[in-house]
Parts: C-alpha cells; structure tokens; sequence
C-alpha cells in the first residue's frame, strides 16, 4: 500500500463507531457504504482503488421515528474518507433531540478521531449550523474563514 495514501476503514472500525452509537442512544444502530467515488484515468477507466467512500450509521430501519406524520428513517452519523489527502469530512451528525447534553455527541466524535487517526487521517472538516457551532468548537474545531457570518460555517480540526 502507497504510504502516502491513508487506509480505508475496516468493518471492524465501522462496527466501533456503530456500537458507540448503539450503546449511547440504546438502540440498534448499523453502517452501510453510502457511496464509492472513482475518478477516470485519461484513457476513460477506473482505476481500482476509489478515491473518497461516504458511510453512514443509522438507526435500525425497523424501528423508525415518527416525525410529525411520517415515518423517518434516520441517519445518526454520516463520514466521508478522502484517502489522497487524509481528509475525512464529517456530513452529519444528528443526536435526538431528548438526548441532547448527555455528551453523546462528544463520545462519537473522539471515538471517530482515534479511528480516523489510527487510520492516517490527519484533518477532518464539517459543516455547522449557528447552534451547533459551540459543540464543534468544544470539539477543537475551528472555522476555516473565522470572520465569516455565512452559515453553515466550514470548520476544520487537525488531528
């Protein structure tokens, strides 16, 4: 494996992210390979190795939130590697509201830090909405463009 390129995580580090969840929401939480992003070589191939892979962590789709009228299948966590530039962007992170404040955000996230680090990612990015803002940067994150007012914010944290 090029040392230059950061390794993907395995079932084994995904089960660790999902069992967090699990066990900080008391419900059953899996992970799935959203998507593979490739790119085309110039003779219009692929090459074997992806470039980015987005997972996410949901709750048990048998056991669906109701919201409002409508049943919801909810996605808890949702994470892009970059493997080229040990980069991995965090797309969503949804506590339930009634769980708010028992630090289940803060355990999710520093597992997912020692993951990503033992798997040679050394920055992850995100963006945060205005009230989520104080969480990430409890979390270390800063903002990319600190005097900007535009919201969601792009916020960065080295590892």
């Amino acid at each position: 494996m090029n040392p230059k390129i950061a390794k993907w995580p395995t079932d084994y580090h995904l089960d660790q992210v999902a069992e967090t969840l699990q066990s900080a929401l008391d419900e059953a939480i899996c992970w799935r390979l959203v998507v593979s992003g490739f790119s085309k070589e110039k003779n219009g191939q692929f090459p074997e190795r992806s470039l980015s892979r987005i997972y996410c962590w949901e709750r048990d789709a048998s056991k669906p939130l109701r919201h409002q009228r409508h049943y919801l299948k909810v996605t808890q966590l949702q994470v892009k590697f970059i493997a080229e530039i040990h980069t991995v962007n965090i797309d969503f992170l949804c506590i339930p509201d009634g769980e708010r404040g028992k630090g289940i955000g803060k355990k999710v996230v520093e597992r997912l830090f020692l993951i990503v680090q033992e798997l040679g990612y050394n920055k992850v990015f995100l963006h945060s909405y205005k009230s989520s803002v104080p969480f990430w940067t409890k979390m270390g994150f800063s903002p990319v463009v600190p005097e900007s007012t535009i919201y969601p914010k792009r916020m960065f944290r080295n590892l």
